[in-house]
């Protein structure tokens, strides 16, 4: 989200458009595990809150606005 102003910054910002996809994969991952807990809760008519249903969908959204941001970054 912004210019590096310096080496040091360059080469941080490039570590961390090459470590990205790992975490997003990780993520990811954690978002299929978060899937599963709530598709259990549903087949007992657990009643959760609607914060967190939106939380849920909000999370998804993140791979694609990291890998835009990458991108970009390239």
């Amino acid at each position: 989200m912004f210019e590096p102003t310096n080496e040091k910054e360059l080469k941080e910002t490039e570590e961390f458009i090459f470590r990205a996809p790992v975490m997003v994969e990780q993520n990811l991952e954690t978002l299929k595990e978060v899937y599963r807990h709530y598709t259990m809760l549903e087949e007992f008519s657990y009643k959760y809150k609607e914060t967190d249903i939106e939380a849920y969908w909000y999370m998804k959204i993140w791979p694609l606005r990291i890998f835009a941001c990458i991108t970009d970054g390239k």
